[in-house]
């Protein structure tokens, strides 16, 4: 996991050491800074919701679980909801599923 801007930036140094392409777009864009999450099981729960949808679509789902199971969600009611009430706050069944696991 990359913590620290030196080790994200010793990442990004060698794949553009080793791939053209990828340095060429480091050069042109320059290198990001980290995006380092809270540890914990909402950080868990937020990549979990987020997968696979758009920035506004994972907005608007997480805001949906927290309103039917708090802010920030309560870990004890999503472990013992069921699929229909994850789906009624905007939850694919299989994320519901990753949600208890």
């Amino acid at each position: 996991m990359v913590r620290t801007t030196d080790s994200l930036h010793a990442g990004l140094d060698h794949l553009a050491a080793s791939e053209p392409a990828f340095a060429a777009v480091l050069e042109r864009l320059g290198r990001p800074e980290p995006r380092n999450s809270e540890p914990g099981v909402n950080t868990l729960l937020r990549t979990i919701v987020g997968q696979q949808v758009s920035v506004a679509a994972a907005r608007a789902m997480w805001s949906k679980l927290e309103g039917g199971f708090g802010s920030p969600p309560d870990l004890h009611r999503i472990l013992s909801a069921s699929d229909e009430e994850l789906r009624a706050v905007g939850q694919s069944r299989q994320k519901a599923g990753y949600l208890r696991s």
